[in-house]
């Protein structure tokens, strides 16, 4: 599943971040390192929207940090990297503040929105997909392709890359649309979606429904 990363890379920039090109771009690789920012570990909630406790299951007696005090935006999907929820729309400096430098940065001209389109690598096949609004990247798309930390989960039901579409389905329900092999399920403005290929998960994706 490792060696498939790269591919799927390639082919989530390709869907969320330049589909609506009637011509493709050149991705350009930003080289160096960015400045690192400074920040407490805080997780960001709007301030007009409830907030609601995340659940995760532990199994196979591995240490995994709990989610009882980390508050999420109720109505829609989250996702948890470590001890910090990361919301679909978020800006891109307040999560890397919170989780520190990504190992890698992609960008290309974006035909969807003004401004550049980008993905934010990190660690354990984590991938953050943002567009610019008012002048800062927000997150649109988060995907996890590949297994190599299986403390990367969903925060219902802890489903990770490899899980069953038992599992999938156990922590989640039957309220989902399929579409080869994609199963999508919707929360609010947020999807979540599981690309299952003989029954076992390879994609995990959440996106943010934007209207362009």
């Amino acid at each position: 599943m490792k060696k498939q990363a790269s591919i799927i890379l390639v082919f989530i920039f390709a869907v969320f971040v330049i589909a609506a090109c009637s011509t493709e771009g050149e991705s350009d690789h930003l080289t160096g390192p960015q400045t690192p920012q400074q920040g407490d570990a805080a997780p960001n909630t709007s301030d007009n929207i409830d907030n609601d406790d995340g659940e995760h299951q532990q199994d196979n007696g591995e240490s995994q940090v709990s989610t009882d005090d980390i508050p999420q935006v109720r109505g829609v999907f989250s996702f948890r990297l470590g001890d910090v929820i990361i919301e679909m729309d978020e800006s891109i400096s307040h999560v890397i503040e919170r989780i520190g430098e990504p190992i890698d940065v992609f960008e290309a001209p974006s035909c969807a929105f003004e401004g550049m389109d980008r993905i934010y690598v990190y660690p354990g096949g984590v991938q953050l997909y943002t567009y610019e609004k008012g002048g800062s990247d927000h997150i649109h798309t988060i995907a996890i392709v590949d297994d190599t930390d299986i403390s990367i989960r969903t925060i219902e039901g802890g489903v990770r890359m490899g899980s069953s579409l038992q599992d999938v389905l156990e922590a989640y329900g039957t309220d989902f649309e399929l579409d080869s092999g994609m199963y999508t399920f919707t929360r609010g403005l947020t999807v979540l979606e599981f690309l299952v290929v003989d029954d076992i998960v390879e994609l995990i994706t959440y996106r943010f429904l934007l209207s362009i």
